[in-house]
């Protein structure tokens, strides 16, 4: 009977609107990229694009690690549009950005190696593999190509193929927090800012994450399917991370998805009309029955 509480209650609501909007923007952004990379991989190509513990990996690095922490530093917003068309207009630019762009890097990772096998250099491994007690080409068939075959240059080419995009994918994900949670105005899309420092320092602790494991304990690495990838494929990630965290700005700034988003919000407002409409039917519905059984009783 307190109504002092429904202030605080409207805004704590707000808050977990917009956390749940935020979460669902990166989540749905990496399942549809993460479609993208695995139909044409795998159908154009024929190759197995990805290990079940690379996609883990993808997951935690792009998702999980930042889904916990957004319920924490999510702003209680106005949130005056439905969720998903929002939530759409941000996930399917992104998507087809990080989807194509890591089939690219695949592609030419996969070639570079292909052309020069000796640059994937997996000798580092030989001494970790040996106290796990395999040697190395057990432990590459276990943990990072079920189908390899030394020295082939094809498996060579697969498993830092998988690699790069993986890492592409995974780091690019990441950084979609900075546009989702924005600290800077031109990061913002809608000119609103998050001045909570959380948002950037995740992304940087994510990224750390990432660069210690592969500098410094590249060994474990290996166990989730990630190798050390050649230099000039290294160099492709870094730049393509780049290209694609400005082009996923400028595309969901610009809201080029905005006609078959507005198609779809289109077609989810009248399916729910209709829901709410035939809710409200059935229930007068039943409340005419209910007091016609009541009527015949008496």
């Amino acid at each position: 009977d307190n109504f002092s509480a429904l202030p605080k209650a409207l805004v704590e609501g707000r808050r977990t609107i917009s956390g749940i909007r935020d979460i669902l923007k990166v989540y749905i952004s990496r399942n549809f990229a993460l479609a993208i990379m695995f139909s044409l991989v795998f159908f154009v190509f024929g190759r197995m694009p990805l290990l079940p513990i690379q996609n883990m990996f993808y997951a935690f690095v792009a998702v999980t690690v930042i889904a916990f922490f957004m319920t924490v530093f999510a702003t209680p917003d106005k949130n005056n549009e439905l969720i998903l068309p929002g939530v759409l207009r941000f996930a399917i630019p992104s998507a087809i950005i990080i989807g194509t762009m890591g089939v690219i890097i695949y592609t030419i990772s996969w070639h570079i190696v292909f052309n020069n096998p000796e640059i994937l250099n997996l000798s580092y491994l030989e001494q970790f593999a040996e106290s796990l007690g395999y040697n190395l080409r057990e432990f590459i068939i276990l943990f990072l190509d079920s189908t390899f075959i030394y020295p082939s240059p094809e498996s060579a080419a697969d498993i830092a193929a998988r690699s790069s995009m993986v890492i592409f994918a995974a780091v690019t994900g990441a950084l979609q927090l900075l546009i989702v949670c924005p600290r800077f105005k031109f990061l913002s899309v809608d000119g609103v800012v998050n001045k909570k420092k959380l948002p950037t320092l995740l992304v940087l602790f994510v990224l750390s994450l990432v660069v210690i494991m592969f500098t410094f304990f590249p060994d474990f690495g290996a166990l989730i399917g990630m190798v050390r990838i050649p230099e000039e494929s290294l160099i492709l990630v870094l730049a393509s991370v780049a290209i694609a965290f400005f082009l996923i700005l400028i595309c969901v700034k610009k809201n080029i998805m905005h006609k078959p988003v507005e198609l779809f919000e289109n077609w989810y407002l009248k399916r729910l009309d209709k829901e709410y409409t035939k809710g409200d039917v059935i229930n007068e519905t039943n409340i005419s029955d209910k007091i016609k059984d009541d009527m015949s009783r008496l």
